[in-house]
C-alpha cells in the first residue's frame, strides 16, 4: 500500500506539471490580451525625488509658492509668501486703508513664522518710483515692517516680492535692441537710478525676489527683459530668487492664465539656472493640482539633465 500509494503521488506529480507546461502558453497570451485590451495599468511610476542642483553662485533653491487645490508636497524648498490680505486682514484693498501697516498684525505674523525658511512680503501697492518724498515713505514703511517682523523672531530670512529691483519691460528691451537710442538710453538709466535708491531698503532684507513673469509671446525679448532685471538684482548685492510663473500674466487679455509652451517654461529655468541664486515657483490660484501638467514634467526633465551633467 505505501508503494502502490507514492507511486500514484509521483504520478500526479507528473501529471500536474505536465498540465502547467501546457498551460504556460495559454496563460501568457491571457495576460497580453488583459494588458492591451482591458486597459490594465502599467506599473506606477516612481515619483519624483528633486536633488541639490549648483550653480556658479552655489546652490540652486527651487521654492514652492504654488497654491493648487489638493497638490502634494513635491519636495521643493518651502517659502511663505506674506500677501497683503493677511497683512491688513481683509481683501478689500480700501478696507482697512492700506497706506499704513499694522503694527499688531505683523507682529502676530512673526510669531507664527518659522526661522527656517524664507519669509516674503508681497506689498505691491506702495510705491517705489517717482517723486522722492513718496518714494523715502514707502521704503519707510517696508523697513518698519522687516523690523517689527525681526523683534518678534530674530532669525526670520525676509525678502520683498518684485520691489528690488523695480520690475520694468519698456525701459529695458527696447533700449536693449537699439541701444544708440539717446531717449531709450535715457530711461534705461532712469531706471537704474530709480533702483539704486531702493539701496537702503536693500540693506535691511535677506534676499531680493524680482518678478519676472512671462507677458508676452516673444521667448528672446522675455530673456532680455528678465536677464536685465535679475542683474539689476544682483547689485544689491544679495541673493537673488526670482519669481516666474508657469502661465502667461494677465497683462494681456488674449493671453491671460493661458499655459507657457514648454520651449517657453524651459527658457525661464535654463535663464534663471544661469543668473539667479534660485527660483519661486509661483501659480495656481483656484486651479486643481494635475501631476500630468505639461509644465511639471518639463520640470523634472529639466531637473534630471541639469543634475546630471554638473
Amino acid at each position: 500500500m505505501r508503494v502502490a500509494e507514492d507511486t500514484s503521488a509521483y504520478r500526479w506529480i507528473l501529471n500536474r506539471e505536465e498540465l502547467k507546461m501546457k498551460m504556460r502558453p495559454i496563460a501568457f497570451a491571457l495576460a497580453f490580451f488583459l494588458l492591451t485590451f482591458t486597459g490594465a495599468e502599467a506599473a506606477p511610476q516612481k515619483p519624483f525625488v528633486p536633488v541639490p542642483l549648483k550653480n556658479k553662485f552655489g546652490p540652486f533653491a527651487v521654492f514652492d509658492a504654488l497654491l493648487y487645490k489638493g497638490k502634494p508636497d513635491l519636495g521643493l524648498a518651502r517659502i511663505a509668501v506674506i500677501y497683503s490680505s493677511a497683512l491688513w486682514h481683509s481683501d478689500d484693498p480700501n478696507n482697512p486703508p492700506r497706506d499704513k501697516p499694522i503694527e499688531s498684525i505683523v507682529r502676530s505674523i512673526a510669531r507664527t513664522l518659522s526661522s527656517d525658511i524664507f519669509v516674503c512680503l508681497d506689498i505691491e501697492h506702495w510705491p517705489v518710483r517717482g517723486e522722492k518724498q513718496v518714494v523715502n515713505e514707502s521704503i519707510r514703511k517696508f523697513i518698519q515692517v522687516i523690523q517689527w517682523m525681526r523683534d518678534e523672531n530674530p532669525k526670520l530670512k525676509i525678502g520683498i516680492y518684485g520691489v528690488l529691483p523695480i520690475k520694468s519691460y519698456w525701459d529695458v528691451v527696447p533700449y536693449k535692441h537699439n541701444m544708440n537710442d539717446v531717449e531709450l538710453r535715457r530711461r534705461f538709466e532712469e531706471w537704474q537710478k530709480a533702483n539704486e535708491r531702493l539701496k537702503e531698503l536693500a540693506e535691511h532684507v535677506d534676499a531680493v525676489f524680482p518678478d519676472i513673469y512671462a507677458h508676452y509671446t516673444e521667448l528672446e525679448d522675455w530673456k532680455i527683459y528678465a536677464t536685465a532685471n535679475m542683474e539689476e538684482a544682483r547689485t544689491y548685492g544679495k541673493p537673488v530668487y526670482a519669481f516666474v510663473w508657469p502661465q502667461y500674466h494677465e497683462e494681456k487679455p488674449e493671453l491671460a492664465g493661458k499655459y507657457l509652451p514648454a520651449d517657453y517654461w524651459r527658457l525661464i529655468l535654463e535663464t534663471c539656472f544661469k543668473e539667479a541664486n534660485g527660483i519661486v515657483i509661483w501659480g495656481g490660484p483656484g486651479q486643481d493640482w494635475d501631476p500630468e501638467f505639461p509644465w511639471w514634467k518639463e520640470t523634472q526633465k529639466w531637473w534630471s539633465e541639469t543634475a546630471s551633467a554638473a
